[in-house]
């Protein structure tokens, strides 16, 4: 099954940033970063449908297409499939994500959109009609879809949701982490996770040189620092009693637990990181050994989740490609 990504070494990274979008879109090459997705023929067939102003430049080297026209080919792949009828419904793409169904939220979180874009509405509407009028207004944020799925899953993660207009898009662009480290105020970007009562205890007690900036305004902290608490605050748990797992934090996400994958996932993770290891390791020790290896890998936590979202929608990810397990035919 062709999911138009790539096998090779940029995947794990989020993108081609070395490549430009292979499409000529109007007799003008494009210029943008290439992303992940692939300019595949089943695209093409959509792109001759839909009679967009689009084609290959015969002289890119590679297929892959950005951000920008990636959504917008998939903007005009779902008006197509609308109109199909569910005979057809087995000839669905994966090659790129699929748009949200807001129609599935329960209606007390679609009040919660409403309220924090402060959209108008007539009184009484029922959800069909409250999600139909967030949808429309959905598809005009002008936001990355990287920040957007970001924020849904630590939303979702951390069940609560602030309603600051800066969290809208993500995190606090505007703002540097209110912490200071080793004397000296740190200057990264402020995140979602806010510096707590409860994160200060852990740093206390892991005797961190952290603390907060009392000239800061807020108290949110940048991802570095959250990964750190949050390792700090793992090593923690694990020797913890089973009593006191009331008290689990939900500033930040907790980190996945590799212990409780399949043994052929796990040999699947060491297959792709050529990982040394002894012959007849049990799925524990193997999993150790994975973990371990796991904290090390230097890529950004927006990737990861951007990636992890996508294997999911489309049940499938680049290890089966190299494998051999997929292929162009449904």
């Amino acid at each position: 099954m062709n999911n138009g990504f790539s096998t090779g070494e940029e995947d794990s990274r989020g993108g081609h940033t070395d490549q430009t979008c292979c499409l000529i879109d109007e007799n003008e090459r494009c210029r943008n970063p290439a992303g992940n997705a692939s300019y595949s023929k089943r695209i093409q067939k959509t792109v001759k449908e839909k009679r967009l102003k689009l084609s290959s430049d015969p002289t890119s080297q590679h297929i892959y297409i950005c951000d920008y026209h990636k959504d917008r080919i998939q903007s005009a792949r779902s008006k197509r499939r609308r109109k199909e009828s569910e005979d057809d419904s087995n000839d669905t793409d994966i090659d790129l994500p699929e748009a949200p169904n807001l129609y599935q939220l329960q209606v007390n979180t679609l009040r919660r959109y409403k309220r924090h874009y402060k959209l108008q509405t007539r009184p009484g509407m029922k959800r069909a009609q409250l999600a139909d009028t967030i949808m429309k207004h959905f598809k005009t944020i002008p936001i990355k879809e990287k920040e957007i799925i970001t924020y849904f899953v630590y939303m979702v993660k951390s069940n609560s949701n602030n309603t600051g207009e800066e969290d809208s898009h993500g995190g606090h662009t505007d703002q540097t982490c209110c912490l200071i480290d080793e004397n000296e105020r740190c200057r990264n970007p402020a995140g979602n996770a806010s510096y707590s009562k409860r994160i200060q205890k852990t740093v206390k007690e892991k005797r961190l040189k952290l603390s907060s900036d009392p000239t800061s305004q807020h108290i949110y902290i940048c991802d570095y620092h959250k990964d750190r608490i949050q390792s700090a605050r793992s090593k923690r748990r694990r020797k913890e009693s089973e009593d006191d797992s009331n008290d689990t934090d939900i500033d930040l996400p907790e980190a996945p637990d590799l212990y409780q994958l399949q043994v052929n996932t796990l040999r699947r993770y060491k297959r792709h990181y050529k990982l040394q290891t002894r012959p007849g390791m049990k799925r524990a020790q193997l999993a150790d050994t994975i973990m371990k290896h796991f904290k090390t890998i230097p890529i950004k936590e927006k990737e990861i989740i951007t990636y992890f979202v996508y294997m999911v929608k489309s049940n499938s990810n680049k290890l089966d490609l190299k494998n051999g397990l997929n292929n162009d035919t449904t």
